[in-house]
């Protein structure tokens, strides 16, 4: 039986599991409720989604998600604590441990677990990882609605934040980065931004598909002497690893101290 869900905020991450879960069709769920002190992040939802307040999505969801920033997941959920007997609660807040959670009055009746997605949820390409638990299954229909799912225990949490839940913002900066240099060339800026958005789809695609390292991929594009391997150089000498490496240890430290 599909499950009834409820999403307390419903900003930019909360928005887009929303959106994501109201494009799958069939639905994965029987109904959704939405919950947002932000009336005007409602909105969109109002022709397809039920905007309730937070005491009534508790009442009437079977899987509560608090999407709220990480700062405030503690009031929210003390505030909801008491109703949430017999609920599944789902916490997509970086750097909120269950324990934490268990802390706020969560009663034992209750089954908690944490969720990573991203924001490509948007479009059903997001990636998803999800905390062990006794409903794997039904999360698993939830959320493989809106992309790929793993299962992962907690204490890798802040890594896979630090890593897909930041990595977009990353790639898109790439993206920029690309464009930018290609326009400077001479090249006119919408075929610059056809061309870097393909390559990035292309590229990630031929990952997926055959499953190849990425070095082999790289080394089948290089030429001796060529234009790759000029470009390449140039990237290799500037520190490219180093700053990638730099700039997911600093995300998943911040990660760590959230809250």
């Amino acid at each position: 039986m599909k499950p009834a869900v409820g999403i307390i905020g419903v900003g930019q991450m909360g928005g887009a599991i929303a959106r994501g879960l109201l494009k799958q069709q069939p639905s994965p769920v029987k109904k959704l409720y939405l919950s947002d002190k932000n009336q005007e992040c409602l909105k969109p939802f109002l022709e397809q989604a039920e905007p309730v307040t937070s005491e009534l999505l508790v009442k009437e969801a079977d899987v509560v998600i608090v999407a709220v920033k990480p700062h405030l997941v503690e009031e929210v959920i003390k505030e909801i604590a008491p109703e949430l007997t017999g609920k599944i609660l789902v916490s997509v807040a970086a750097g909120v441990s269950l324990k934490k959670i268990a802390g706020w009055g969560v009663p034992a009746e209750c089954e908690v677990v944490r969720v990573m997605p991203n924001t490509p949820a948007l479009i059903g390409q997001g990636f998803i990882a999800i905390t062990p638990s006794k409903v794997d299954e039904l999360l698993a229909n939830i959320f493989n609605s809106l992309g790929e799912v793993v299962f992962l225990e907690e204490k890798y949490f802040d890594h896979i934040t630090a890593l897909s839940g930041s990595g977009p913002a990353y790639i898109y900066l790439v993206a920029e980065a690309l464009i930018d240099g290609a326009v400077r060339l001479g090249l006119p800026r919408d075929v610059a931004r056809k061309a870097v958005v393909q390559t990035l789809i292309g590229a990630g695609t031929m990952l997926k598909e055959t499953q190849e390292h990425p070095g082999i991929l790289r080394d089948a594009v290089v030429t001796p002497g060529g234009t790759t391997a000029a470009g390449l150089y140039q990237l290799e000498k500037q520190g490219i690893r180093g700053m990638f490496a730099d700039c997911l240890e600093k995300a998943y430290e911040r990660a760590k101290n959230l809250t």
